[in-house]
């Protein structure tokens, strides 16, 4: 490796900081080697789509956002830069060249020098995110595991910096359950998203500076609000995983609210206009007689027939005009229901 490359500066960051992300890319290499032989012990999530490992472990990507919320997906364009970057902060992704015993000393001496040329550094492609100092391969995952297990601190890649949400705009909600714990990441009091691996995940967002509390937010819907809404209100294109956005969720309990006081309002209709089984059936029969009833009666105007079918034309005209003319006054969350 050219002894001139500038290494990936993690001075800014605090000693707290280091030693947690140090232990995430080393969470992540015990995974994969645990999962190598016992994948079914992991969650799917972890490791791989299937739990016999079929595809082996996770790429690092996919690994960090099922443990770290709110990592944002960047559309922007950039130019990758060549940095020395530090092993022990970088989640590596083992398909082939395992760090195991093994490996003959030739192909480990031709795989060392390959990862640290030039030629080998331009097959990467790693996604540094600055404010966690942690290294996320996309090309070039399998060289980290065996960096690792041969004592390279450091390995030359491109590297293009993503940024992640300041501490100060999240909280970590750490609620006591019926048999457990439920933890939730809110993000600008406007986005939430469940911390599933809460333990993997909660030693780094502290770390980080993240608030940590005991009790949701008053001022925020309760989260079975936000269950009962959250197909409606996920949004799905501002970070890798899904999150449920607030904003909509009070949008959706204003319309309920302005819903139920329009209810309790009272408003003309006609019969038609009620939730009663069988209505329309009523009302074409009432139609079939008015209509028999008339053409009896303009054939016989006189006698018992004319009179019989005056009166039912009548009846008819009444129940129509009942059913069909806004006559009635009604609560409105009655008609609704129709």
């Amino acid at each position: 490796m050219d002894e001139t490359l500038t290494s990936l500066d993690i001075s800014y960051l605090s000693d707290e900081l280091i030693s947690a992300a140090q232990n995430f890319a080393a969470l992540k290499f015990d995974i994969d080697m645990l999962g190598r032989s016992r994948p079914k012990d992991i969650p799917a999530d972890l490791h791989g789509p299937m739990n016999g490992g079929e595809y082996g472990p996770h790429f690092s990507s996919s690994f960090f956002t099922a443990i770290i919320p709110f990592f944002p997906r960047n559309v922007d364009s950039q130019e990758a830069t060549v940095y020395a970057v530090p092993v022990a902060h970088t989640l590596g992704c083992s398909w082939r060249w395992w760090p195991d015993y093994k490996s003959s000393i030739k192909d480990a001496s031709e795989i060392r020098t390959h990862i640290l040329s030039e030629f080998g550094a331009s097959r990467t492609a790693y996604t540094w995110v600055y404010e966690l100092g942690l290294c996320l391969p996309g090309e070039g995952k399998n060289r980290i595991n065996f960096c690792r297990h041969h004592g390279i601190e450091t390995l030359p890649a491109r590297v293009y910096v993503e940024h992640y949400p300041s501490a100060d705009r999240m909280e970590i909600i750490n609620l006591s359950v019926a048999g457990g714990r439920d933890v939730w990441a809110i993000l600008d009091n406007r986005y939430v998203q469940k911390v599933s691996h809460y333990t993997y995940a909660l030693p780094l967002l502290r770390a980080y500076g993240v608030k940590v509390s005991e009790a949701w937010p008053e001022e925020l819907p309760p989260v079975h609000t936000l269950l009962q809404h959250a197909r409606k209100c996920t949004n799905d294109s501002l970070f890798h995983r899904n999150v449920i956005d607030l904003q909509a969720v009070q949008q959706q309990l204003d319309k309920a609210a302005q819903k139920a006081t329009e209810g309790e309002s009272f408003t003309r209709c006609g019969l038609l206009d009620l939730p009663i089984r069988r209505k329309f059936i009523s009302c074409f029969v009432m139609i079939f007689f008015w209509m028999v009833s008339a053409a009896v009666w303009c054939n016989f105007r006189e006698g018992i027939t004319g009179g019989v079918a005056l009166a039912t034309l009548a009846f008819c005209s009444g129940v129509l005009t009942v059913m069909m003319a806004p006559v009635l006054q009604i609560k409105q969350k009655h008609i609704e229901k129709n």
